[in-house]
């Protein structure tokens, strides 16, 4: 865990550049163990199981089988050492298992239906072709310990091993850490002192040269098999031995065993007769000969093609090319359909490299072929779905994908939600989502082991209520986040400013209302998706009232902000009232004429504690021909009226003239 952190340290501080994931291409051997299944009316279905670790996996559970072989290739440089049936190993003396060269019957039947598991050692690799020697007799031996050395260019492989016991004694024992079987038993006469007595007579299959045999024995002797170590030379269409060495000092024969895989075609053989093993251990996949000449054998083949399959967790990619080496011949192969078609080398391990856009992805070591064999390789088809935490697909912000194996990354633009990364090679990768340098998400994944991968961020849609101090919903203001214009929204009705697919974190927040800053602050939203900003502000009414305490109608009463340049103007209305909506908190001026004759001014402190309605009784009785009339002038005005009055009246009787008869 401490070396992907360090690596995820090293990626994050010094990956600058954005290359693409390039691929950590790994060798897998693939070998194959054939099996033969017969049923009841001897029909032969042929199938193949992956021998991996050593070990290969066959489960039959199906009824109609009877008999179940399992042949290997010779190549593969594995000998089969033991045989489990659902998890038990079965007895090597058992009667149901019958060993041969490179192959084993099981008798299905008779053991059970279940799971079966071979268990196989290591061995030298050997060709296609090869040659066995056998003696024509056995070697007695002296005790219990069965020891054969090898002769010269010849090797030990196996040994026939002769016990003679009696019917009712202690069942012999082989002492090995090999893979034996029993492959003969029968009653036998045999002379004793005191004349014919009647034993058992048990030929075993034991796949080491040197073992002990425990038990009532009355005889034991060996017959070894000897392998030629002198390999022959194999070209393209024949296999040749030139020369085989004698094994001095011993009578016998020299078989030429030959393994035909099911690509492979006899044309003839030279030098040769045809033969079989003793005891019946050779099958139907390899040819025996009985070597005539041993100056001059050859093996004429054809090879057929095989198909190669290959798989992806996803559907494969079709630009998949494929390097073939066999020996020192290489060859480009194009994939199509995810298919190779090749005729295999007899000579083995084959390499078939795979590249996908040039980028080598698998190197396949391949030790034995079959038709239709599949090979998987590690390339995923990766989609990432990024939501925020309502499950929202995301719609902006940048994935990041670091490949921990190349320490190298690249950068998709979300806008969907949902990113295709192409195909992507097996290893461990982290995937990062950023919006606006922020991280909001991120999920360790393996292509091999996932091919959508679902990240959830730390993103929602952000809801800011903005208030006046009289929790009064202020309208058409401008709420802004972290200067940017890209994070501008302006209130509803309500008051509501709504932002879209925010990250959860903490942001400095400003308010405007008519090209005023109202509000700068910061609001923490990494556990909550809606807040509330109440603004310093209030809805001031001021009322105008004349002299005799009657509301004062249309007079366009100002609001000025002392030193900013700030104004605002409203119409009282029918009650006097001039309402000022979301006016915050500072030194203004209240001023407003009635009339051309009354200015009004005043300096006001607009605080938390001040009154929303400021009421003002002006000394202003009503207005004539837009003039104002206060008491004052009122006084004057109707002491001019009587004054006029009394003058037209007294002018009236100064000047009548009276006239008599």
């Amino acid at each position: 865990m401490r070396t992907k952190v360090f690596i995820i340290a090293l990626t994050l501080l010094f990956s600058t550049m954005l290359l693409p994931i390039s691929y950590n291409a790994q060798t897998e051997d693939v070998l194959y163990a054939e099996v033969h299944l017969l049923d009841r009316l001897n029909n032969m279905e042929t199938s193949y199981v992956k021998i991996s670790g050593n070990r290969a996996l066959l489960s039959i559970k199906n009824t109609n089988y009877r008999v179940a072989e399992v042949v290997l290739d010779p190549r593969l440089g594995l000998r089969i050492k033991d045989i489990l049936f659902n998890g038990k190993i079965l007895p090597h003396n058992s009667t149901f298992l019958k060993a041969g060269i490179y192959e084993v019957t099981l008798f299905v039947e008779d053991i059970g239906y279940g799971d079966y598991e071979i268990i196989f050692e290591n061995y030298i690799s050997i060709p296609s072709a090869y040659v066995l020697f056998i003696p024509d007799n056995y070697t007695k031996i002296e005790g219990n310990k069965v020891m054969v050395k090898s002769q010269d260019k010849w090797q030990p492989y196996a040994v026939f091993a002769y016990v003679l016991t009696t019917l009712n004694g202690v069942e012999p024992e082989i002492v090995t850490d090999s893979f034996y079987s029993l492959i003969s038993e029968r009653i036998v006469e045999y002379e004793t002192p005191l004349g014919t007595s009647k034993g058992k007579e048990l030929i075993y299959y034991v796949q080491d040269n040197s073992f002990i045999v425990r038990g009532g024995i009355i005889s034991l002797a060996c017959k070894p098999i000897y392998i030629y170590e002198v390999f022959p030379q194999v070209y393209n269409n024949y296999i040749e031995y030139t020369e085989i060495d004698d094994l001095d000092g011993i009578n016998g024969t020299y078989y030429l065993l030959v393994f035909k895989p099911e690509y492979f075609q006899l044309i003839g053989v030279t030098g040769v007769s045809n033969a079989t093993l003793p005891y019946n251990l050779s099958s139907n996949t390899r040819l025996v000969y009985k070597i005539i000449n041993k100056e001059n054998v050859v093996v004429k083949y054809e090879l057929k093609k095989v198909k190669m399959l290959f798989s992806c967790k996803t559907s494969c990619p079709s630009s998949l090319k494929g390097l073939v080496k066999a020996g020192e011949k290489v060859r480009e192969y194009e994939i199509t359909g995810s298919i190779l078609s090749l005729k295999p080398s007899l000579n083995t391990p084959v390499t078939v490299t795979i590249y996908f856009e040039n980028n080598k992805v698998k190197d396949f070591r391949i030790f034995s072929f079959h038709d239709y064999m599949m090979l998987e390789l590690p390339l995923s088809l990766v989609t990432v779905y990024v939501t925020d935490i309502e499950n929202k697909p995301l719609k902006s912000g940048t994935l990041i994908i670091y490949s921990l194996s190349t320490a190298e990354k690249v950068e998709y633009p979300i806008e969907t939600g949902e990113i295709s990364l192409g195909f992507l090679p097996e290893g461990d990768y982290l995937a990062r989502v950023i919006v606006d340098d922020f991280e909001v998400g991120r999920e360790m994944f393996n292509p091999t082991d996932i091919n959508e991968l679902r990240i959830t961020c730390k993103v929602a849609d952000l809801k800011i209520h903005v208030k006046d101090l009289n929790m009064q919903a202020i309208k058409d203001a401008i709420v802004v986040l972290e200067d940017s214009k890209k994070y501008q929204q302006v209130t509803n009705k309500d008051g509501l400013a709504f932002f879209s697919q925010l990250p959860l974190k903490k942001f400095n927040i400003k308010v405007f209302y008519e090209n005023r800053e109202v509000y700068d602050g910061i609001l923490d939203f990494s556990s909550q998706t809606e807040a509330k900003i109440v603004v310093e502000a209030k809805t001031l009414t001021i009322k105008l009232l004349n002299s005799l305490g009657n509301p004062i109608p249309n007079v366009e009463v100002t609001l000025e902000l002392q030193g900013d340049g700030w104004s605002k103007t409203v119409l009282t209305d029918e009650k006097g009232r001039a309402v000022f909506s979301f006016v915050p908190l500072d030194k203004y001026v209240i001023k407003y004429n009635i009339g051309i004759n009354y200015k009004y001014e005043k300096e006001i402190i607009l605080s938390k504690e001040q009154p929303d309605l400021i009421t003002i009784e002006n000394d202003v009785i009503f207005t004539i021909f837009d003039y104002a009339v206060n008491a004052n002038i009122l006084v004057i005005f109707i002491f001019l009226v009587l004054i006029i009055a009394v003058s037209i009246k007294f002018l009236k009787k100064g000047g009548e003239i009276e006239i008599s008869r």
